[in-house]
C-alpha cells in the first residue's frame, strides 16, 4: 500500500500559526484573569459564572455590565466618571468589549478594572475572529517595543507650522492696514489653514499620544481646539469617542447623522433613533426636500459647516452634562470669540472683512469634505457595534 500523502506545507504552516495565535490569546487571557483574581483575593473557581444571556440583560445606565477577556465587570458606578464619556460604555453594554478596551486604553488601565469584577463569562469566548487575533498580536508587539511611548517630533513640528501660518495671516493684516482685497483674502485662506492644522493637533492631543504628560496634553487640547479654533475639545472628544466605538453605525455614530441636510443611506428614510443625540431623526417633508437636493447643496454647506461645530460646542458647554474642566473649556472658547472678531474688525472695510471670513471658513471646508469622503464612502450598518467591526472599515 502506498504511503498516504503528507499534508500540504502551507496548510501545516497555517495550522501552526493559528495554534500559536490561540495559545497567545489563551496566555493573555490567563494572565489577565490571574492578575484580576489576585487583586480581588479570590481563586478562579470562586468567581461566579455569568452566562452570555445574563450579560446581555445589563445594558441600562442603572445596571451596565460588559466583558473583557472573558471576565465580566459591573461598570455602572463608573459610567459618570469614565474619562471617555458615558456613550462608549453604553454602546458596548452587555457585550464583549475586549478589543475596544485594548484599542483605547494604555496598559495601566488594567489596574482600574479589579474593583468592578463580578464574575467570569461562561462559556468563555471560544471563536475569536482572525481580525481580533491579528490586532491583539500587533498591539502586543508594538507595546513590547515601546512604540506607544515615543511621541517623536511630528507634533512639535506641526505645532510650529500652525503658529507660523497664524503669524503669516496676522502679518498680512497688520502690514497692510489699507484696503488690499486679495492680500486680505489670502490672509483669510491662511487662517483657514490654521484651523485645519489645529483640528489635527486637537485630534492627536485628544487621543493623548503627543506627550508623556497628561496635563500638558490637556493644555494643548484647550490651546489648539478651544482658543485657536473655537471648537470645544470636550465636545469633540464626546463626539469622536462615540464615533470610534460605533464607526459607521447609522444610529450610534454621530459622524453619519446630518439630518435634515444629508442622508448617507436610504435606511435613514425610516426616521431611525439617534442614540448619540437621544432623539429620532425624523424624515419629515422638510428633510425630504433638503435631502433631495443634497448633491447640489453638499459643497456650499461644507463651506460653512464650521458654524455648526461652533454651535454644538457652545450648546454642550451650557448643558448639565459631565464636562471635565468646564471652566477652562468655556474660557478657551470665549478667548476665541474675543480675538477672532477683534482681528476681523481691524480690517479697513466690509468687503475685506467679508473676504477674510469667507476665505477662512471655505478653506476649512476642505477638511470637512475630506472627513465626509472618508466615512460616507464606507459600508454602514444599523445597531450597536460588535467585535472588531470598528476596525474593519
Amino acid at each position: 500500500m502506498p504511503p498516504s500523502p503528507s499534508p500540504s506545507p502551507s496548510l501545516t504552516l497555517a495550522d501552526e500559526q493559528e495554534q500559536e495565535q490561540e495559545q497567545e490569546q489563551a496566555m493573555a487571557t490567563a494572565t489577565l484573569i490571574s492578575s484580576e483574581v489576585g487583586k480581588a483575593k479570590a481563586s478562579p473557581l470562586a468567581l461566579p459564572l455569568i452566562s452570555s444571556s445574563e450579560l446581555r440583560r445589563h445594558t441600562s445606565p442603572s445596571s451596565l455590565w460588559l466583558s473583557i477577556h472573558g471576565l465580566v465587570y459591573d461598570v455602572t458606578s463608573w459610567l459618570p466618571l469614565h474619562p471617555g464619556g458615558d456613550l462608549p460604555l453604553l454602546s458596548l453594554a452587555g457585550r464583549d468589549a475586549t478589543d475596544p478596551f485594548l484599542a483605547y486604553h494604555p496598559p495601566s488601565a488594567h489596574s482600574a478594572l479589579s474593583p468592578f469584577l463580578v464574575g467570569r463569562l461562561s462559556p468563555s469566548p471560544q471563536n475569536t475572529s482572525p481580525v481580533s487575533l491579528s490586532y491583539r498580536n500587533l498591539l502586543a508587539r508594538f507595546s513590547s517595543q515601546g512604540l506607544f511611548d515615543r511621541p517623536g517630533l511630528l507634533f512639535p513640528l506641526s505645532l510650529l507650522l500652525t503658529f507660523s501660518l497664524f503669524l503669516a495671516s496676522l502679518s498680512l493684516l497688520l502690514l497692510f492696514p489699507r484696503p488690499h482685497f486679495f492680500l486680505h483674502l489670502l490672509a483669510g485662506a491662511l487662517m483657514g489653514c490654521v484651523w485645519i492644522q489645529s483640528g489635527w493637533l486637537g485630534h492627536d492631543s485628544g487621543h493623548y499620544n503627543v506627550t508623556s504628560h497628561p496635563r500638558l496634553n490637556r493644555t494643548l487640547q484647550i490651546l489648539t481646539g478651544n482658543c485657536l479654533a473655537g471648537i470645544s475639545i470636550a465636545w469633540w472628544k464626546r463626539n469622536h469617542n462615540a464615533h470610534h466605538i460605533a464607526c459607521n453605525s447609522l444610529d450610534h455614530d454621530p459622524d453619519l447623522q446630518h439630518m435634515p441636510f444629508f442622508a448617507v443611506s436610504s435606511r435613514l428614510f425610516s426616521s431611525i433613533n439617534s442614540y448619540f443625540y437621544q432623539r429620532t431623526m425624523q424624515f419629515d417633508p422638510l428633510t425630504k426636500f433638503l435631502v433631495s437636493y443634497q448633491h447640489i447643496t453638499f459643497y456650499p454647506v461644507m463651506c460653512f459647516a464650521r458654524i455648526n461645530l461652533f454651535a454644538q460646542s457652545i450648546i454642550l458647554l451650557l448643558t448639565k452634562k459631565n464636562i471635565p474642566d468646564r471652566g477652562m473649556e468655556i474660557l478657551g472658547v470665549l478667548f476665541f470669540w474675543v480675538w477672532y472678531p477683534l482681528l476681523v474688525s481691524c480690517l479697513p472695510n466690509w468687503p475685506d472683512r467679508i473676504a477674510f471670513v469667507v476665505a477662512s471658513f471655505n478653506v476649512t471646508g476642505i477638511q470637512h469634505v475630506q472627513f465626509c469622503l472618508n466615512h460616507f464612502s464606507s459600508q454602514v450598518y444599523l445597531g450597536a457595534p460588535g467585535g472588531m467591526v470598528l476596525f474593519q472599515f
